[in-house]
């Protein structure tokens, strides 16, 4: 990309970040107009909040993209032109009805409603939000070349908010490039390129299936340490795909999984913003170290040739004990499977503050597996823990599961089927490796669908109050360096 284009899509990133703390601010004050508001306007003003909230994400979300598909920036760079103006102004306008004194709230509600809604005839101001929500999703589709991008759809949403700008007073954008603009035949081979997907896209998309939050006090702010660059200045490789994306505090921090080359190495990308403005840092997944630090903060770390010592690349603070540990695992084993992988320290592989109750051999998906019981000392939930047993990739991820709360009796959720066999109730293994097939029970055969465990070797499996078969997996304090020294 070149100079002129560069700098232009980076004007453009930042004003992505500049109209998504807009809309930020937006919210929270209507969040407080709506708390002095009699319960009958609540369900139209509720509405308005979720859709500016949802455009807030998604254009930090289109921010985040752009700097991983950044040759693919000028394609919704005219695109963003359209949409950016008007939705400052709807932020504006909005913003100017809240503060209007002279007049009490509700009436400020009911004039900002009234009045705004009549811009766009049909359009209600939330349906407004949800018309600039569905136009950024698909910009996000069109950036990232993927097969939910649907040409007229963005093309019907484009006339929608031109009509919305002229009834506003706002000059038209400048007309979309035909170089950039990409028509339905060249749309339609979105779905003939073949698609390969990734296990880690499944990962974070599957609702959980319980959220054990942590509490308040064990909370800390996310932040990352870089070294920084400007979002949208860095040079990227053009053989991308986007694996995941997580959001912190609010979506002032986030991290993004990727692949980057014909190698496909895996890669993170952190951004956070300063001051108003987007930065990131790249990292490939073998570049970093993790650990559990606190209770609900894993913290990454880098090596520093020039000072010679690892230093913090990024502290992460999650909400849900379930999430953590899938992004650790996630992280891990993406390392360990990257073509650039060098070594892992063995305490890696163990999430801190977790002890380990049981550990036998199974056979799983034709392979010997090494499983796991951990129980989490800050929340006490327990999870099953799936890993390769020996070779190469001994001790990677494989799967993990969260048992269900242990305050109802065993024989609930846990079936003994032989000696060797168990099938445990309301359980669905996240994995992280392509083409696992988990034994379940046909539940045409049985009272419930479960997942089944065949073990090597009979043994007494998952008693009540059985002692512990190991003791606490919390690593040494001694740091022993990082994977490998950074270029």
């Amino acid at each position: 990309m070149d100079v002129i284009t560069r700098e232009v899509g980076s004007s453009l990133l930042n004003g992505c970040c500049l109209e998504a703390e807009r809309a930020r601010i937006v919210s929270l004050s209507l969040e407080g107009l709506c708390l002095s508001l009699p319960e009958k306007f609540h369900a139209h003003l509720k509405g308005l909040i979720q859709q500016i909230q949802l455009c807030h994400q998604m254009l930090l979300t289109i921010a985040d993209l752009s700097q991983l598909h950044i040759a693919r920036v000028p394609v919704v760079t005219d695109y963003l032109n359209v949409i950016l103006p008007c939705f400052s102004r709807s932020l504006r306008d909005i913003t100017d009805f809240v503060q209007n004194r002279s007049l009490d709230k509700e009436h400020r509600w009911r004039k900002m409603y009234h009045v705004m809604s009549e811009e766009l005839p049909g359009t209600p101001l939330p349906a407004r939000f949800a018309m600039y929500h569905a136009f950024l999703d698909m910009l996000k589709h069109l950036l990232t070349k993927s097969p939910e991008f649907d040409m007229n759809g963005l093309e019907t949403l484009r006339i929608r908010i031109y009509q919305l700008r002229e009834a506003r007073g706002i000059p038209p954008p400048s007309p979309i490039h035909q170089d950039h603009l990409i028509r339905q035949q060249k749309a339609m081979a979105f779905w003939e390129q073949e698609t390969n997907t990734h296990w880690a896209e499944d990962i974070f998309t599957r609702p959980l299936p319980s959220r054990t939050e942590f509490k308040r006090s064990h909370r800390f702010f996310s932040r990352a340490y870089g070294p920084f660059r400007r979002l949208g200045s860095i040079d990227m490789l053009s053989d991308i795909k986007t694996l995941a994306k997580r959001t912190f505090d609010d979506d002032k921090v986030s991290v993004t999984f990727f692949l980057q080359g014909l190698d496909e190495i895996p890669s993170l990308m952190v951004r956070q913003i300063h001051s108003g403005e987007p930065w990131a840092a790249i990292k490939g997944a073998h570049e970093l170290c993790i650990k559990r630090d606190f209770d609900s903060r894993l913290t990454f770390t880098r090596w520093s040739v020039s000072e010679g010592r690892t230093k913090p690349w990024a502290q992460l603070t999650f909400i849900t004990w379930e999430e953590m540990v899938l992004f650790y695992c996630t992280f891990v084993c993406l390392k360990v499977r990257s073509p650039m992988f060098v070594n892992i320290r063995e305490e890696e592989y163990d999430i801190r503050k977790e002890t380990k109750l049981f550990q036998a051999q199974i056979f799983d998906d034709g392979f010997n597996h090494c499983l796991k019981v951990y129980e989490d000392a800050l929340t006490k939930r327990r999870r099953l823990h799936a890993a390769v047993w020996d070779g190469p990739l001994k001790g990677c991820p494989v799967w993990t599961a969260f048992l269900p709360d242990q305050k109802g009796p065993l024989r609930s959720w846990l079936l003994r089927k032989t000696s060797h066999v168990v099938a445990i109730r309301d359980v669905s293994p996240y994995v992280f490796c392509n083409n696992y097939r988990a034994s379940t029970t046909d539940p045409r055969q049985s009272k419930f669908h479960a997942l089944e465990l065949e073990f090597t070797h009979s043994q007494e499996l998952f008693e009540e109050q059985a002692p512990p078969s190991a003791t606490s997996s919390e690593p040494s304090e001694h740091d022993t360096g990082p994977s490998v020294e950074e270029s």
